[in-house]
């Protein structure tokens, strides 16, 4: 993938003699305009310009390369606009980057699917575990908070009962009749 975008930004080679011809132009309002643009709606690299192709062609630097520009076509076949050109390098780079940035997706798709199956079978294990987590850090930040705050927590103690009192309670049962 960096390779292929490494390609492009090789093939953009293509428009940089005519950056430079445009800037080594010189005219008042309404000289040559001419800048490489990354159109993000089109996942295009196109040169945007007007008034960059000379009134004769004289051999002069730039020419060659104004000669192989061609109107930027987007996905769906139409011209783009007057302004926006390419070369076939250019196209052919783009789609090189374009398929290989397909293959990529493809690829992390595939491994997120079985990623996905493999964890599939120890769904209920994730869950218990997420589950555990939050219960613990709710915790952590309640007692967190109480000791910020300086809170009294109480100190669980076991109480040793006498026998009047175990047999007082047992003989406390309570009965519900009629719910069966």
């Amino acid at each position: 993938m960096v390779s292929n975008l490494f390609n492009i930004l090789l093939d953009l080679e293509d428009f940089l003699p005519i950056i430079s011809r445009i800037k080594a132009t010189t005219a008042p309002l309404g000289g040559p305009k001419g800048e490489v643009v990354y159109a993000r709606e089109h996942e295009a690299v196109w040169f945007k310009g007007k008034r960059f192709a000379p009134v004769a062609w004289a051999g002069t630097p730039g020419e060659e390369q104004i000669k192989q520009l061609r109107p930027a076509i987007d996905s769906k076949g139409r011209k783009v606009g007057l302004e926006w050109f390419t070369t076939v390098k250019v196209e052919d780079a783009l789609t090189r980057y374009h398929e290989a940035g397909d293959k990529a997706k493809a690829r992390v798709l595939e491994l997120l699917r079985g990623l996905s199956a493999e964890l599939q079978t120890k769904i209920n294990i994730l869950i218990f575990a997420s589950m555990l987590l939050v219960i613990a850090k709710a915790l952590f930040a309640h007692v967190s908070e109480g000791r910020r705050r300086k809170w009294v927590f109480p100190s669980l103690v076991e109480l040793h009962r006498s026998k009047v009192y175990r047999d007082f309670e047992e003989d406390r049962e309570t009965a519900v009749s009629g719910l069966s």
